[in-house]
């Protein structure tokens, strides 16, 4: 058996020992591991990739410094939100643009969950400079993109992924895509009644219900379209109901109340909490990953920003959500993405061909 330490730099004293039955394997596992730590594997230097250095940063500065709820934060924002960006880039390559990219990834999310992820990066490049792995911080002085304060945001997409399959098996499914798929307010989908559901041809009516303030006003009195997909679930619903109320509680028969609905709510916030990758402990959730502004009004603004994707008029937008004011609408469809801009180029490039080719038709029958 053949043997060899190697010496790992930096490490105070560090080594490895290799072994091997044969010089030739001996020679492949010496070459092998010089190469690991030049890349930064087994040592931290430039070549160490952000997802290997953030680990030893956690271990190293966080560990014990701060109250596990903390620790618990930085890890899952790292886990899920920035390695995933970044993590496989060497720490002395990553620029401002890449940190940039991370942020704007949650562009319409909480001012809150943004700001984290950038102090969080902001004090892993910090770590970096005094360990003499960077000489500047590409995470410095970082530009916010647009985000939200308060609980009116659109979901993510990864939001969104994780919701439509928790409301597959939850109780409170349809009720959530409801909201979702047709805009309406809580309010207004606890108090559907059966006769307002259309299946037949896909509407549903929103109205002052049984003399209940239902709308917040006249203009909340409507017909919203609604998706094949929710009418299938409102045919399976109707099975199990006993009631003319479209939403009950578990009996079948007893109408929501406020409370009752929120609670509903917090339970399909558990049930999404844990599909998105909440850390569990005899059955207690102890590492939160849902957002601490998701509420049932994002996705009413989901449906929303929906709309102005699929191009739907800000009048019929307006009418639509039930808003009195059209400015209330507008606010919401001020969204300006990339999809966006490549409509309105498709658009006016349309536009300026149809019009060129009609001029030069008029010109050849003058």
């Amino acid at each position: 058996m053949l043997r060899k330490d190697i010496t790992i730099p930096g490490s105070g004293g560090k080594r490895i020992t290799l072994r091997a039955e044969t010089q030739p394997e001996i020679d492949r596992l010496v070459a092998e591991t010089n190469l690991k730590i030049q890349m930064g594997v087994l040592c931290i230097n430039g070549n160490t990739t952000f997802a290997n250095y953030a680990k030893t940063w956690l271990e190293t500065y966080k560990k014990g410094a701060i109250s596990q709820k903390n620790y618990d934060t930085y890890e899952a924002n790292l886990r899920l939100h920035i390695s995933p960006v970044i993590g496989d880039l060497k720490i002395k390559d990553i620029r401002r643009s890449h940190c940039v990219r991370v942020l704007n990834a949650h562009a319409g999310e909480s001012k809150s969950h943004v700001g984290k992820l950038r102090m969080t990066m902001y004090q892993i490049f910090e770590s970096a400079i005094d360990d003499e792995l960077i000489v500047k911080n590409p995470a410095r002085n970082l530009p916010m993109p647009k985000v939200i304060e308060g609980t009116h945001r659109s979901i993510t997409d990864f939001e969104r992924q994780h919701i439509l399959a928790v409301a597959d098996h939850h109780r409170a499914g349809l009720w959530i895509k409801t909201m979702l798929f047709c805009g309406l307010r809580p309010s207004e989908a606890i108090d559907l009644n059966w006769s307002d559901v259309d299946t037949k041809n896909n509407f549903i009516s929103v109205s002052h219900a049984l003399g209940n303030d239902t709308t917040k006003t006249d203009a909340g009195t409507r017909r919203v379209p609604m998706p094949s997909e929710l009418s299938e679930g409102f045919l399976k619903e109707r099975k199990f109901t006993k009631t003319t109320f479209v939403f009950t509680q578990t009996d079948g028969v007893t109408h929501h109340t406020a409370e009752s609905m929120r609670s509903c709510w917090e339970s399909f916030l558990r049930d999404l909490d844990i599909d998105m990758g909440a850390k569990i402990y005899r059955n207690q959730i102890i590492v939160s990953v849902v957002a601490d502004d998701l509420t049932p009004y994002c996705l009413r603004h989901t449906f929303a920003t929906d709309m102005q994707a699929a191009g739907v008029p800000l009048n019929i937008a307006k009418v639509l959500m039930g808003h009195s004011d059209i400015k209330m609408t507008a606010d919401i469809y001020t969204h300006y993405t990339a999809q966006n801009e490549q409509d309105a180029a498709r658009i006016i490039n349309q536009y300026y061909s149809q019009e060129k080719n009609s001029t030069a038709a008029k010109v050849r029958h003058e």
